[in-house]
């Protein structure tokens, strides 16, 4: 919506020299009508083509994308004040590079910084790595099912869906129990949206 639009316009990001300037984007999908209402942003690599070919554009509406939401659903995940986004807000056909995907990420964080959310929750290795939490030689494996700190922000680290679709069961069911921590975390199960603090949290 227009408000997605005017806050990356604000951003600074240096879109017109981006490789990506051309390409049609997906940028947001949320339940809130104000941004400083969403308590979860959820955070994915770049829109499919099944997202932006949709009208209008979409988020994880590829075959991949009902993985996520088949548990964002089974786990009351959509009562929650949600947005989702991507790291890099416009279709790619080849792999990101770091330089795409730091100059896309300032239009990322300045939605975050808009939200103030309790929770943020990344997708992939792309969004770790952006996110800086995500150091050289790591695998996602290592990090994923953890808490860290983002700008004092509780961000959670998992599987992106892709991953999740093509290895099945084994992935499936670590990222079937890291959407319930996000939902236990967020006390979705008891009918509030208040913020639990109480477990240990990466630095």
């Amino acid at each position: 919506g227009s408000i997605y639009l005017m806050i990356i316009k604000e951003s600074f990001a240096d879109c017109s020299m981006c490789d990506l300037l051309n390409s049609k984007s997906s940028i947001a999908e949320s339940n809130c009508k104000r941004l400083e209402d969403v308590d979860v942003v959820f955070i994915v690599e770049s829109p499919s083509k099944d997202d932006i070919t949709s009208e209008p554009p979409k988020i994880l509406s590829s075959d991949y994308g009902q993985v996520f939401k088949k548990y964002f659903e089974l786990y009351n995940l959509s009562k929650c004040n949600y947005l989702i986004t991507h790291m890099v807000l416009c279709n790619s056909t080849k792999q990101l590079n770091e330089e795409t995907i730091d100059r896309c990420k300032i239009n990322c964080f300045k939605l975050i910084d808009k939200c103030k959310p309790k929770l943020i929750v990344l997708l992939g290795s792309n969004p770790a790595k952006g996110f800086g939490l995500m150091p050289e030689n790591t695998n996602i494996a290592s990090i994923r099912g953890k808490i860290f700190k983002w700008k004092n922000i509780d961000t959670f680290i998992t599987y992106h869906p892709v991953y999740v679709f093509k290895t099945k069961s084994n992935a499936e069911n670590i990222f079937k129990k890291d959407m319930e921590f996000i939902a236990n975390r967020l006390n979705i199960s008891t009918g509030k949206n208040n913020y639990e603090k109480n477990v240990d949290v990466q630095k």
